[in-house]
């Protein structure tokens, strides 16, 4: 009998640690394609070159996303895309990836666990798509 109370208390405190966990927050980032800002990254080798701050590459079943040198990866087959109506950006908080940043330094945890992050782009005057990303986490790589 006392090891089934054990079990017990074992898997109570189990699903009750299940809750504690911190909710993710959900991020919004505009990724203004026809920005014509650069930003300078670091080649690996200690070069640096100067490249276009917004970037797209586009791949079979992924979409990679640059802000600088921070990767953002969209896969086409699991992951969600939706597009609406402009009119929604009026209810949701966009960030700059300076918040993301800095939240990350913060924290020192994987760059993919912390939020949830949808890559905002304007795709017409009263449209938009929204895309949920995962932020690259060099020391795990890509997240697809």
């Amino acid at each position: 009998m006392k090891h089934l109370q054990i079990i017990i208390i074992f898997f109570l405190l189990n699903f009750l640690n299940s809750f504690s966990q911190t909710k993710k927050e959900t991020i919004y980032l505009l990724f203004p394609m026809n920005n014509q800002k650069t930003c300078e990254i670091e080649d690996g080798v200690g070069n640096y070159n100067k490249v276009k701050k917004f970037r797209i590459e586009n791949k079979k079943n992924s979409i990679y996303f640059y802000v600088c040198d921070e990767k953002f990866v969209f896969n086409k087959i699991k992951n969600f895309k939706d597009t609406c109506n402009i009119k929604i950006l009026s209810n949701i908080n966009i960030k700059k990836i300076s918040y993301l940043l800095n939240k990350y330094e913060s924290n020192n945890e994987f760059k993919h666990n912390l939020f949830n992050i949808f890559i905002v782009e304007k795709i017409s005057q009263d449209k938009i798509v929204k895309y949920e990303v995962k932020w690259n986490d060099e020391r795990l790589g890509v997240q697809e």
